[in-house]
């Protein structure tokens, strides 16, 4: 029989006590019959009609619209929890979706929310198998929420598996505005896997509402997996829009970096005459391949040509080394590199070390050359160090040695502590020696003081050794709404 577009509630009487019914606000749920009392003759509706379903007949041949729906649903509803209850949920709605979908579906939306989650994408997917427009009517029908999106998305995502012009054609049909515009991405979303050509030329009936990159991205990544590097590269730079342009390009080299000839996309990335997205796509192809093969990301970098031999590039292949093996990344650096190669790749580095293990970075960064990436380096793990622990975070600004960088370091061991106890941040400030480092982390130190206790900031303000004019300026910014402080040091 065919499916019923419209959801109808049905209460209906039964003989044997049965009782169907909605209450306001809630979900409905079938009543279970008493075990022992079986359908009578005399019943005025049999059943079987309950939902739609003809009754048994007797002496027919048993077949999907000759099951007793109902009842075995209210066999179930009787089970406890578990697997045999959820092979029985399963039987049945696997029958009675082809008998009668929407009764069907009415009786999964009775179910607890567990069953629901689990039994919503195969049930929708059958029915979808025999009437995709009916299964997509019925979905679109259902109220606003969580399950109609679930409904909606799943029905659409295997029609178009199976008929991506059926799919897109229904689309297309429907009035403009958000649902048509989110139909067609969900139609390209799920072509773009398997069929990227017809992606391609579908991406760009989709309305200028959201963002459109990542199903570029997609698009181009597998038309050249299916058709070639050279393919989707071409694609994705022919794209109008920037920025799908660019994310779309970066996805397929990033990914044939890896898969293809690294070598040979390095190549065709030098033929892109825009200076700026070339350094991206050159840093961003070495930074992927360094966290597989860093060392034969070294080597394609160093047959390229000097130009693009520059700090961009080589931090692009350090952070992705340091994102497995930090400190072989940084002995690399510390011993290979020089002038600003050395500078940038050195935080990058130590970023990723600090990120991953704080306490052995802090030792690593104890020996670093002075230079001005050193400063910053000793910042970013003293605050690393102070988030897990205090103590190791002192005793490592306490081990470097008198500069402007152990300062800038005693600047960020304040910041960490006036988070909390802004009084103990105070020792910190006045042991700074540049007097610069010393005014800007006591001003945050105050600051922030102001914003968990006001009463004694104040107090403690007007007794520091401040000058007037700098006491002056804080009590102003707190009167203005106070300020950000960003750190240690300038």
């Amino acid at each position: 029989m065919s499916p019923p577009r419209v959801l109808v509630v049905l209460a209906l009487g039964l003989a044997a006590g049965a009782a169907l019914g909605f209450t306001a606000g809630r979900q409905f749920r079938i009543e279970s019959p008493p075990i022992d009392v079986a359908p009578k003759a005399a019943d005025p509706v049999p059943v079987g009609r309950v939902f739609g379903s003809p009754p048994v007949r007797a002496g027919a041949a048993a077949g999907p619209n000759d099951l007793d729906f109902p009842r075995e649903a209210w066999r179930i509803d009787a089970l406890p929890a578990g697997s045999a209850r959820d092979a029985a949920v399963t039987s049945l709605l696997a029958a009675w979706i082809k008998a009668d979908p929407a009764a069907a579906l009415q009786w999964l939306r009775m179910l607890p929310l567990g069953d629901q989650k689990r039994h919503l994408s195969e049930t929708l997917t059958s029915w979808t198998t025999r009437d995709p427009k009916a299964a997509l009517d019925y979905a679109r029908a259902l109220p606003p929420g969580l399950l109609k999106r679930d409904a909606v998305d799943c029905i659409l995502c295997a029609w178009a598996k199976t008929d991506g012009n059926g799919a897109i054609n229904y689309a297309r049909a429907l009035p403009a505005g958000r649902d048509r515009a989110e139909f067609i991405r969900t139609v390209v979303n799920t072509l773009s896997a398997d069929q990227p050509e017809v992606a391609a030329a579908l991406l760009g009936e989709i309305p200028a509402i959201g963002n459109r990159s990542t199903l570029a991205e997609s698009i181009a990544t597998s038309l050249a997996r299916a058709k070639g590097f050279g393919v989707g590269f071409q694609w994705a730079l022919s794209l109008g829009s920037r920025d799908e342009r660019q994310a779309a390009v970066k996805s397929v080299v990033n990914d044939e970096i890896v898969r293809g000839d690294a070598a040979a996309v390095l190549n065709t990335l030098l033929q892109i005459t825009d200076t700026n997205f070339r350094g991206e796509l050159i840093a961003g192809a070495l930074n992927r391949l360094a966290q597989d093969d860093p060392g034969a990301a070294v080597a394609l970098l160093n047959q390229l040509p000097t130009a693009e031999q520059n700090p961009a590039a080589w931090r692009g292949i350090i952070a992705g080394w340091a994102a497995t093996d930090p400190a072989a990344a940084a002995d690399f650096v510390r011993t290979q590199l020089t002038g600003q190669n050395y500078e940038e790749s050195i935080r990058a580095a130590m970023g990723a070390w600090n990120r991953l293990d704080p306490r052995a970075a802090s030792a690593y960064a104890a020996m670093l050359a002075d230079t001005p990436a050193r400063n910053l380096v000793w910042r970013q793990t003293t605050w690393a160090l102070a988030n897990t622990d205090q103590g190791a975070a002192a005793s490592f600004v306490n081990s470097l040695p008198d500069s402007l960088g152990k300062d800038q370091a005693m600047g960020a061991m304040a910041r960490e502590l006036a988070r909390n106890n802004p009084s103990a941040a105070l020792p910190w400030v006045n042991a700074i020696v540049d007097d610069n480092v010393r005014n800007f982390a006591a001003r945050g130190v105050y600051l922030q003081w102001f914003n968990i206790d006001a009463a004694q900031a104040a107090q403690a303000l007007q007794v520091s050794n401040l000058t007037p004019e700098q006491k002056t300026s804080i009590t102003n910014a707190v009167a203005n709404g106070g300020g950000r402080w960003s750190g240690g040091g300038r």
